[in-house]
């Protein structure tokens, strides 16, 4: 009996999670141990796809969802946006930028960068950025 019999097929994050932690029970005690085994290793590439699918499922819903709550706020990818962010002693700091679409899910790019990030995902707090008179972007 060879180890790929061994493996299930898995069919979702869940199943995979289950058989893990079944596994490090039965066999292997510790995460790492199960991580470098030859089992293992022949399940990556099932394992793999399974994550890959998920994640892809994930991006597209977020892509919908996302593309959707920016076509009710009235906004599209390429507005220039806004947000007030309160500090702790009730100071507020402007963030500005540029909605930008990554693989459909709506970001802002940044024009400062804010902790040490050049870009954040867009939310509905974001609203268009409303400049003076005078003082073209």
């Amino acid at each position: 009996m060879t180890l790929s019999s061994k493996i299930p097929a898995f069919t979702s994050t869940d199943d995979v999670q289950a058989w893990m932690a079944r596994r490090i029970k039965e066999t292997y005690k510790t995460k790492r141990n199960l991580l470098c085994s030859d089992e293992y290793r022949e399940a990556f590439p099932r394992i793999d796809a399974v994550f890959r699918q998920a994640q892809d499922e994930y991006t597209s819903r977020m892509a919908r969802e996302g593309t959707r709550a920016l076509a009710e706020a009235g906004l599209a990818v390429g507005d220039r946006v806004a947000y007030g962010l309160v500090g702790p002693f009730f100071n507020i700091e402007v963030l500005r930028g540029k909605i930008v679409s990554r693989k459909g899910v709506p970001y802002v790019a940044l024009d400062q960068a804010h902790n040490g990030k050049k870009s954040v995902r867009w939310h509905k707090g974001w609203t268009a950025e409303i400049l003076p008179l005078g003082n073209p972007r």
